[in-house]
């Protein structure tokens, strides 16, 4: 599942996936949290729950596309324990980093 240990920064843990995926994990509480990854051709994803994205879904959760699109996130849930979403998180990019079958 990584291709090296987690590493942990000052304010976020580092995980490297073994397809070549970065995650980039910022973990304030359960409602706010930041995960930002790149895949292995260097294009960036994230999603957070950052406000200033109004339109989109019920929670404050959204996703940041490689194409510059913020839809829905199809992954996490707020108030969720963080093991649980960065389990889903992580998971879905194994598969698919890009996350084309979430549109």
């Amino acid at each position: 599942m990584f291709s090296a240990p987690p590493e942990l920064r000052q304010d976020a843990l580092l995980l490297r996936l073994s397809n070549g995926v970065e995650l980039t994990v910022h973990y304030a509480s359960p409602t706010a949290y930041s995960l930002r990854w790149k895949t292995a051709d260097g294009q960036q994803l994230g999603i957070d729950t950052a406000p200033g994205h109004r339109g989109l879904g019920a929670g404050p959760q959204h996703l940041h596309r490689a194409d510059g699109r913020v839809t829905d996130d199809p992954l996490t849930r707020p108030g969720q324990p963080p093991w649980d979403n960065l389990q889903a998180v992580i998971g879905a990019l194994r598969d698919d980093p890009l996350l084309t079958a979430h549109k």
